[in-house]
């Protein structure tokens, strides 16, 4: 049986947190036979340019659910075949319960260096 971890930026443990790079905690979701089984929270290293993909990475993370995100961090999650959904807010289980029932849609586009202003609350 095959484990899915969906890692959610967070600072609360609760809510989506909307900055990918700035979030105090990962917390992850465990999911087999699309049900939840378990969750845990990570913590990130210090930022540094282009290393919380990398640990995404090592941690074996499958599924990534955030607020906005940069082009250049979707590209590298989908070359390590992370699957992303990107754009989202509110709370986070209700999102994985989205997840699971098939219906948590992208929204928006990802943020690049000319429209970030626009996405960076």
């Amino acid at each position: 049986m095959k484990s899915l971890r969906i890692a959610c930026p967070t600072n609360d443990g609760i809510i989506l947190d909307s900055q990918f790079y700035g979030c105090k905690n990962f917390k992850v979701f465990v999911v087999e036979n699309n049900k939840l089984v378990d969750t845990y929270l990570l913590t990130p290293p210090v930022y540094k340019h282009g290393n919380m993909p990398e640990f995404l990475v090592a941690e074996k993370i499958n599924i990534v659910i955030s607020g906005p995100i940069g082009e250049a961090t979707l590209n590298f999650l989908k070359q390590h075949k992370i699957e992303l959904f990107y754009g989202l807010e509110g709370v986070m289980v209700d999102l994985i319960r989205l997840y699971l029932m098939h219906d948590l849609k992208s929204i928006g586009e990802p943020y690049n260096h000319k429209n970030y202003k626009e996405y960076i609350k």
